[in-house]
C-alpha cells in the first residue's frame, strides 16, 4: 500500500503574507514526490470558487506542476474546513500538512479518519492566538499528546523516534519527517 501525502495551499505551499510560492516549498514538494510518486501527493485546500481560480492561475504561472511533477488531477478544493477530513478519507490520505489547528482538531476528533495531521509553521504563535474551544488556554501540549497517541495507536511497534514528529516549523522539518516515514514505512 502506498503512502499518500496532502498539502494545504495557504500558509503551507504558498506563504501566508504574499500568497506566493517559496523556494523551500517547491524543493520539498519535489523531494516528497520523488520519494512517494506523483500519484500519491495531493493538494487539499479550502477555497471559494474565485480563490480556486486564483490558486490554479498562480500554480500555472509559476510552472508548479511541471517543476514539481505534481499530478494536476491531485489538486482538490473544499468549501469548508471540515470537508478536508472527508476528502482525506475519500482519497485515502495518510498524512496532511496543514497550518490550521482547526484541521488538526477536525482530523483528530474524527474516529473514522486514519489521516495523521502534520501541523506546519510557527505553532506556538498559532496556539497562543487560538480560541477554538472558548478557553484560550491551549498551549499545544494537548494537541501534541493527542497526535502522538494517535500515531502510536495506529502504528504500534512501528513509530518513528523523533521529538514531536508531527509538529513541523519549517520545510526542512517536513522533509526530515518524510525521510523517516519512507525509511520506517509508518
Amino acid at each position: 500500500m502506498s503512502t499518500k501525502i496532502a498539502f494545504d495551499i495557504g500558509g503551507v505551499i504558498f506563504n501566508e503574507e504574499a500568497f506566493e510560492l517559496t523556494r523551500e516549498a517547491i524543493k520539498s514538494v519535489v523531494e516528497i514526490i520523488q520519494k512517494f510518486h506523483r500519484n500519491n501527493v495531493y493538494i487539499i485546500s479550502k477555497a471559494g470558487l474565485k480563490i480556486r481560480e486564483i490558486i490554479m492561475l498562480k500554480l500555472d504561472e509559476s510552472d508548479f506542476f511541471h517543476i514539481t511533477g505534481l499530478n494536476r488531477n491531485n489538486v482538490h478544493f473544499v468549501f469548508e474546513y471540515e470537508d478536508k477530513v472527508t476528502k482525506c478519507m475519500e482519497l485515502g490520505i495518510n498524512y496532511i500538512i496543514d497550518d490550521h489547528i482547526k484541521i488538526i482538531r477536525f482530523i483528530l476528533h474524527e474516529p473514522k479518519c486514519s489521516t495523521i495531521p502534520v501541523w506546519f509553521g510557527d505553532n506556538t504563535t498559532k496556539v497562543d492566538s487560538l480560541n477554538d474551544h472558548g478557553n484560550g488556554n491551549d498551549n499545544g501540549s494537548t494537541i501534541t499528546n493527542h497526535i502522538n497517541r494517535k500515531i502510536t495507536t495506529k502504528h504500534i511497534g512501528n513509530c518513528i523516534d523523533i521529538q514531536n514528529p508531527l509538529l513541523c516549523s519549517s520545510w526542512r522539518h517536513v522533509r526530515k519527517l518524510f525521510q523517516r516515514v519512507k525509511r520506517n514505512r509508518i
